[in-house]
Order: structure tokens, then sequence, then C-alpha cells
């Protein structure tokens, strides 16, 4: 059984339910899809560990989802 996206069980909208999810939010992001600067985020670690970690980023405004991989 494969887990559900966040955006399934928490919905599009809402930065609410975004927040409750323990997310953090910042103001230094540029959103690709509206040009916002606020959005939600969570790190992971998705390579080796000597490796940075990708930042996975949603626009609070547009619910726009994006990555930051440095």
């Amino acid at each position: 059984m494969r887990p559900r996206p966040r955006a399934q069980v928490l919905g599009a909208d809402g930065a609410e339910a975004w927040a409750a999810a323990g997310l953090q939010k910042t103001e230094h992001a540029r959103c690709p899809g509206c040009g916002g600067n606020e959005a939600f985020y969570h790190e992971v670690q998705t390579r080796s560990a000597d490796e940075p970690a990708t930042l996975f980023l949603r626009c609070v405004a547009c619910a726009h989802q994006w990555r930051e991989a440095p």
C-alpha cells in the first residue's frame, strides 16, 4: 500500500492544514508559478548522506509545488 500524496490528505488549499502538518513557512522563496514569496517547505535527504538535502516547497498563494536541489 502506497501513502497518499499530502494534497489528497490535506486538500489543495488551506494554509492552516499545511501548517498543522508540521511544515515550516518561509518568505524567502520565489514561486515559479505565480511569483509569490511565501511557501511551506520540508527537507528530505534524497541522495547519499554526504550531499545536501532536497528542499520541497509549496506556494501559499497558488498551491504550486516545486523542489530545489542545491
